[in-house]
């Protein structure tokens, strides 16, 4: 570790020693310290820091070493940074105390731990010099996080009780509630999230619900039941059996309560007829919200309810020649034949099961049934009260979901494409088998739970990370073409698409993609583009084969005829009908030339010797000017740069585009004037033809289907290079090809 720590010049003798004392202390702080100074040294690391983070002054000795260490991300370090550097220009010129922000640093020991991170200015603000404290809330964090996970439990075991649930602020204010616990008080979630428990209380039951309260909070019980009562929203009493208990929050937020009421409201409508007599027994009966029936201890039916018939189809009267054995579905009937022993035994006061019923008609009925049992003051039997709720809409809503993802894992099992789906972290959650039998993969069952980085190689499973965080971030399917490295020797590759999970609430909650193997594919258009590379080049070598044969045998056979007519002219000079004759030969001579410069022009389109003598660039001007000729069109041309080395394969290539290209501004465009721009550097070859003709339209400008176009972009494919069709809204059409400086170099790779 550097001693020298401090700028002695710009420090007072008074400075020096206070820095010293503060060495002294920080030295010996158990916490993480360091000192910078104006010029972005690091000028101390205390003991803290260096067990703590494990860097040394050697090793970070300025904050640009600091930065890339502490934040790999790019991006977090740049929001770390500047969030920084604003903190602490806002605590100078404020003269305010710095902002602390919390921030994930990596150690050297390659753990990321979070701190909480302040500085102050030492001595004074002149000088300075800065220390910064870092306070490890690492741990503080991770059980931030587990509460997180158990609270979204909570919430899960909430919604998913069979009974209702609710939990309440000290004050009485409804936190949260599941659907069962509003289904009984026909309120939905947001009425009862802007009401209290003692809303939704009976009058004359809020005083017992206070006292059962004081003693929870003060700890003279652990928990209570009682019997309350209810308000419906319709105004009618539904009663419950609530257990209650407090929680205390270990985080610092307030305690609250958590009850369970279970809907008791037939129970007591039976208590209350037994009590209360027979007139009243049938008239409370007849104005229960579910179904009720009374049987006697061998099932026997003597009483029942006009909810409990119209449910079933039956008259009351032909109730009373039934019993609930027959009415009970076969596969059902042995639980309730062991649930009524158990209640007729006195093993338990009351049992609740879901069963099927028959209908008059035959159809099935799904209900929720609780049974409890009447005795006599000897504690035998005396009949059976049952209470009766009709589920057949939700049984028939979770048979058609299961069904549903039954159908679904048939199909993604049964799909030839290898697809998956995976949480937030990477983990998977399902795969198929074409996932599953993928080479050297694991089973279906060992994959899930398991990343990328336990079935990819590293290199490999570090870039589909990469891929599924992206599609979480834009939310929007992505398609990706990519190697796979399956045994290490072979290489695969798949079309892969990929989209985010989107859940109810609108959050992520990971990522759903399939794949499909295109090695065969991608080999066999590999061939093509060979093949096609190839027929380009025998066609390039057979124009040139042609152009010489054409300059070569017919070119001197014409120079002969030109002597051969000169000669004949200066004979017949002086014969008597010279003047005949030197006429025709003068026509013969005009054809000749006709001749030789029709054979120029096509050596020319076949193979511009131009190209081979004097280069690319002293082509495009040729032509240019051939065009110019030809079709009247102002052409001019701008050329940056030439290296003069490119290959002959990429300068006839280029060449040819530019013929393509101007023959189509004279085809279709209309255009008065056409650029040529040709660009040659160390970085790039850039040619570009653009004029201000009518364009092209959208659709041809994404997907050209005209053979001279897409010829062009087989040429630019074959060298490793891209070419863009643009044109504006206002008119005009531009062709740039841009290509690799070595254009041979990675033809030969590819």
């Amino acid at each position: 570790m550097s001693n020298n720590w401090f700028d002695s010049e710009s420090l007072s003798g008074q400075s020096l020693k206070t820095l010293s004392a503060h060495i002294a202390i920080i030295d010996e702080a158990p916490l993480p310290f360091a000192i910078n100074d104006a010029r972005g040294n690091i000028t101390h690391l205390n003991k803290g820091f260096i067990q703590t983070i494990g860097y040394t002054t050697d090793d970070i000795p300025t904050l640009e070493e600091w930065w890339p260490l502490a934040y790999p991300d790019s991006q977090y370090r740049k929001w770390v940074t500047e969030t920084w550097r604003n903190n602490l220009e806002e605590s100078r010129s404020a003269n305010k105390p710095f902002q602390p922000m919390e921030v994930m640093i990596h150690c050297k020991d390659g753990l990321v731990r979070t701190f909480m991170a302040s500085s102050t200015s030492l001595i004074d603000q002149s000088a300075e010099t800065h220390l910064v404290m870092l306070s490890d809330i690492t741990a503080r964090k991770q059980a931030e996080d587990a509460l997180a996970k158990s609270e979204m439990r909570f919430r899960r075991i909430l919604e998913l009780a069979p009974i209702g649930m609710a939990t309440n602020s000290l004050e009485g204010d409804f936190i949260l509630v599941n659907q069962a616990f509003c289904n009984m008080l026909g309120y939905d979630k947001s009425e009862l999230g802007s009401m209290t428990y003692l809303d939704v209380t009976h009058p004359d039951d809020k005083t017992l619900t206070f006292a059962a309260r004081e003693q929870l909070l003060e700890g003279k019980i652990e928990s209570y039941q009682m019997e309350k009562r209810f308000v419906h929203k319709n105004g009618q009493i539904v009663w419950g059996l609530i257990t209650s208990s407090v929680e205390m929050n270990n985080f610092g937020a307030p305690p609250f309560f958590i009850a369970q009421i279970e809907n008791i409201t037939g129970r007591k409508l039976s208590e209350t007829l037994l009590r209360e007599g027979e007139a009243r027994f049938r008239t409370i009966l007849e104005h229960a919200p579910i179904g009720m029936a009374i049987a006697l201890p061998d099932g026997q039916i003597i009483e029942v309810n006009q909810v409990f018939c119209t449910m079933l189809g039956y008259e009351k009267e032909e109730f009373k020649k039934l019993t609930f054995r027959e009415m009970t579905h076969p596969d059902d009937l042995p639980l309730t034949l062991a649930n009524r022993q158990r209640l007729l035994g006195g093993e338990v006061d009351f049992y609740r099961m879901e069963k099927r019923f028959f209908r008059k008609d035959g159809q099935i009925v799904w209900v929720q049934l609780i049974s409890s049992m009447q005795r006599d003051g000897s504690g035998l039997p005396l009949y059976n009260i049952a209470q009766i709720e009709d589920i057949s809409a939700r049984k028939t809503a979770e048979n058609k979901l299961r069904k549903s993802e039954e159908n679904l894992r048939a199909i993604l099992d049964n799909s030839p494409y290898l697809t998956w789906l995976k949480d937030t972290d990477g983990r998977y959650l399902h795969v198929n088998h074409a996932y599953a039998n993928y080479p050297l993969l694991k089973t279906g069952k060992q994959i899930i739970g398991m990343t990328d980085f336990d079935l990819w190689p590293k290199e490999i499973a570090e870039k589909y990370r990469a891929d599924d965080t992206e599609v979480m971030a834009n939310r929007q399917q992505q398609r990706r073409t990519e190697e796979c490295f399956i045994d290490g020797t072979r290489t695969y590759w798949a079309e892969t698409f990929k989209t985010a999970i989107i859940g109810k609430d609108g959050h992520v909650t990971g990522t759903t993609g399939f794949s499909r193997d295109i090695t065969h594919r991608k080999a066999t258009e590999q061939q093509l583009h060979d093949l096609t590379a190839h027929l380009l080049n025998v066609r390039e070598d057979e124009k040139a084969s042609i152009a010489r044969e054409i300059h070569d045998e017919l070119g001197g056979i014409m120079t002969a005829l030109k002597i051969k007519i000169y000669q004949l002219k200066s004979i017949l000079t002086d014969a008597t009908d010279a003047v005949s004759l030197a006429e025709q030969i003068k026509s013969m001579e005009h054809l000749i030339n006709n001749a030789a410069v029709i054979s120029r022009t096509i050596i020319s389109n076949l193979h511009p010797t131009i190209l081979d003598d004097l280069g690319l660039l002293a082509a495009i001007e040729w032509q240019a000017g051939e065009f110019h000729k030809l079709t009247g069109i102002a052409t001019m041309v701008n050329c940056i740069g030439d290296k003069e080395n490119l290959d002959k394969q990429t300068s006839i290539a280029l060449f040819r585009i530019l013929q393509e290209a101007l023959t189509n501004v004279a085809r279709h465009s209309g255009a008065s004037q056409v650029g040529v721009e040709y660009h040659h550097s160390d970085d790039e070859v850039m040619l570009s033809i653009s004029d201000n003709g009518c364009g092209l339209p959208d659709d041809r400008r994404t997907q050209p289907r005209s053979y001279g176009l897409m010829g062009m972009q087989e040429r630019v494919a074959q060298l490793g290079g891209t070419i863009k069709f643009d044109s504006s809204p206002d008119g005009g059409f531009c062709v740039i090809v841009t290509l690799p400086p070595n254009s041979t170099e990675t033809r030969s790779k590819t």
